[in-house]
């Protein structure tokens, strides 16, 4: 239980804000068409 004690200690907030970083990251790697990306000044 401690990882769900952990878990539901992040708040709400954080964890949208951790959830939208990653959907614009999925979009990035969907946008190359498999190329590799390394770092976060990629222009696409």
């Amino acid at each position: 239980m401690a990882v769900t004690d952990q878990l539901k200690a992040i708040p709400v907030s954080e964890f949208e804000h951790c959830y939208e970083e990653w959907k614009k990251r999925l979009q990035r790697c969907v946008a190359s068409e498999g190329s590799y990306i390394e770092g976060d000044n990629i222009d696409l």
